[in-house]
């Protein structure tokens, strides 16, 4: 699994003669992931999380690999789950996202509530 893993990385950053190929890179991180490697697990995760490497956007596929890195001690991806959308968050991109959608349902509710309070929701002629 190391092995894998440090290939992917020489993939990502085309080092020492490789060339730069974000999708190898990918392809030999989910192999080392597949075995528990956790840095494999956390660089795939970024992956996901910012589409690279052929990748979509999967804010929860790199919730579950930063989770099980994490799980093992990284660091890097008790971090990246900080700033990863929370799981029941439809369409969020951002941990940003999923805040600025809380503020937005609870303003809207408290607007309803207050709405409701001064006849019911219905509207008086003056």
């Amino acid at each position: 699994a190391v092995a894998q893993r440090d290939l992917g990385a020489l993939f990502a950053r085309g080092l020492a003669g490789m060339p730069e190929d974000l999708a190898q890179a990918r392809r030999w991180y989910e192999a080392a992931a597949a075995q528990g490697d956790a840095d494999a697990q956390h660089n795939l995760a970024v992956m996901y999380a910012e589409g690279l490497g052929g990748l979509q956007r999967h804010p929860a596929e790199a919730r579950r690999l930063a989770e099980l890195a994490a799980s093992r001690g990284h660091a890097k991806a008790s971090a990246l789950l900080m700033g990863l959308p929370p799981e029941d968050c439809q369409g969020c991109t951002s941990k940003e996202d999923a805040l600025l959608a809380d503020v937005v349902g609870e303003t809207e509710e408290l607007l309803e509530g207050l709405w409701h309070g001064y006849g019911g929701g219905q509207a008086e002629a003056f």
